[in-house]
């Protein structure tokens, strides 16, 4: 018999998933809303391009080279 691991969700609700060296992670400051469509994080960097097809609001907003 195959026993298939139960793989729970980390986090709370709305709180985005990702991998943290093979385990699941979540961040209370890195959220999104599917109702509204809205991520929302209280830092991020980018460090390629980024396109935006909607709006930004940002509190604060460093433009480097």
């Amino acid at each position: 018999m195959n026993l298939v691991p139960l793989l729970v969700p980390a986090g709370n609700d709305t709180e985005v998933q990702f991998n943290d060296s093979q385990l699941f992670a979540g961040d209370s400051t890195f959220t999104f809303n599917k109702t509204t469509k809205v991520l929302t994080t209280s830092a991020l960097e980018v460090t390629n391009d980024a396109n935006v097809g909607g709006t930004i609001t940002a509190t604060r907003l460093l433009i480097g080279s």
